[in-house]
């Protein structure tokens, strides 16, 4: 926005105990930082509210927006992938004035220049809106082509309040993904955008490059996360990339993969550039469920190549997979942890538990299959699930989740043979559903003598950085 002339401003609330993987209501209430919002923001008189919604931040969002727009008087205006699925339930709040769907850059500032002249901004592309108590929801412009023409994100804003970010640098060196996995955000986008070709739309090399040596000019950071959906589908750009960033950049990386195409090539192309971690979507061991429930076609061997290759030039990779799927098997835990003793993941795997989000293709399919209700559906745009990896549904199946994710950590933490003993028919009845299975992993996660999984480390510094504030507050009499 800077460079199109505005004055963009940031407010940061750190959520602290109230965020999608950490709930602790009685902490959130004494951390509570909200509040400080509508003060500060109406300090600095602005002209238009803007807030980036994903699904698990959707009901916070609303509750600041419609205090910030009381505090302040200024029209509120939401984007990003929630917003982008179900523009019309958004708008039925009267704290949204405005939805920009799909790609906001142009969208946004010529909302904010139209606000700023005193002009009519309904016939602004991509924009929804009300009028005349219907939502009017303007076509999309075309997808930008030329990644390079954009400016360098202004990432001093967070930097700013968030002192401790600036450690690490991340970036995105395209968009698109090469998959259309179900239950991504990337399989709405057809929808959204009709007929336009899709693809992936990749950054030169250049460009991400001096984005990167002007960063560190500002900047000392330690660290870099590549923040694209699937960073490995185009080899050459890859090999590219890595033999000019081990030159020109020389920090470490990080960045996520699929198995497709991640040979011991491509594996030691990354290792010798300074990547220290790879993001690896597998989904489920099982070739079988990766298709029919996730629309992942990737041959089962080349899922077991992929795991060797990481562990062969000793390449620490994060293993993503997905459970609590419809149809799902009595024993899928069980198998899942077999496949990995069988086949070592050098780091560790991590266990998500679908989330149906609105205008996924997953979620369009269980419509389909009446595995939800258009009512359902319908309360996925209006109040989507804001918690990751929450167990939900009847108590005994919450017990019989959590005795499942507890058995797949404790399969990684034990040694194999006392992981395999712990596999045997039956024993995973006797786990106690008392032992949290997050908790573990997070204590996992902060002492590990090898640095597994520093990125989550990241996660937990804004514990220590505004907890310690808010404490230092409570204890001067100010809190």
């Amino acid at each position: 926005m800077r460079w199109a002339g505005h004055a963009p401003r940031l407010l940061f609330d750190p959520r602290l105990f109230d965020d999608p993987f950490i709930r602790v209501p009685a902490l959130a209430r004494a951390f509570d930082r909200s509040v400080e919002l509508p003060r500060r923001a109406a300090e600095l008189a602005p002209g238009l509210i803007c807030f980036s919604v994903v699904a698990a931040d959707y009901a916070w969002a609303l509750r600041v927006a419609g205090a910030v727009k009381a505090a302040t008087g200024a029209p509120v205006v939401f984007g990003g992938v929630h917003p982008s699925a179900a523009p019309g339930a958004v708008l039925e709040n009267p704290q949204v004035d405005y939805v920009v769907v799909g790609e906001g850059e142009a969208a946004l500032v010529e909302l904010a220049d139209a606000l700023a002249a005193g002009g009519d901004p309904a016939g602004i592309p991509n924009l929804c809106l009300r009028a005349d108590g219907a939502v009017v929801r303007n076509p999309p412009r075309p997808l930008l082509r030329d990644l390079d023409t954009l400016p360098f994100p202004d990432k001093a804003l967070f930097y700013g309040e968030a002192p401790f970010m600036a450690r690490h640098y991340t970036l995105s060196t395209r968009r698109g993904c090469a998959a259309r996995c179900s239950y991504c955000h990337n399989s709405m986008w057809p929808r959204i955008y009709g007929g336009q070709e899709q693809g992936v739309r990749l950054r030169s090399v250049d460009s991400v490059l001096q984005e990167l040596s002007l960063a560190l000019t500002r900047q000392r950071f330690s660290r870099v996360r590549i923040n694209d959906d699937l960073f490995s589908h185009d080899t050459d750009w890859l090999v590219r990339f890595c033999r000019r960033y081990r030159r020109e950049i020389g920090k470490p990386f990080m960045c996520s993969c699929a198995p497709d195409g991640l040979t011991r090539a491509v594996a030691a192309e990354l290792k010798a550039a300074g990547c220290f971690q790879v993001c690896l979507g597998v989904q489920s061991p099982d070739a079988r469920v990766r298709q029919e429930q996730f629309c992942r076609h990737t041959p089962q061997q080349q899922v077991v190549e992929a795991l060797a290759a990481l562990r062969e030039v000793r390449l620490r990779s994060t293993v993503d997979n997905i459970l609590g799927y419809p149809g799902q098997g009595a024993r899928a835990a069980e198998d899942l942890a077999r496949f990995y003793l069988d086949n070592p993941v050098y780091g560790r795997y991590t266990i998500f538990w679908l989330i149906h989000y609105p205008g996924t293709a997953l979620t369009e399919a269980a419509v389909a299959r009446g595995e939800l209700t258009p009512a359902q559906a319908a309360r996925l745009e209006r109040a989507p699930e804001d918690r990751a990896n929450t167990l939900t549904g009847a108590a005994e199946d919450a017990q019989d989740r959590r005795r499942q994710h507890l058995l797949l950590v404790l399969a990684q933490l034990l040694p194999r043979p006392a992981a395999r003993w712990l596999l045997r028919r039956g024993r995973i009845n006797r786990l106690p559903t008392a032992l949290s299975p997050a908790l573990l992993e997070a204590a996992w996660t902060v002492m590990a003598a090898d640095r597994l999984d520093p990125e989550r480390r990241r996660y937990y510094a804004k514990y220590l950085r505004f907890g310690w504030r808010t404490v230092q507050g409570i204890l001067g009499g100010n809190g």
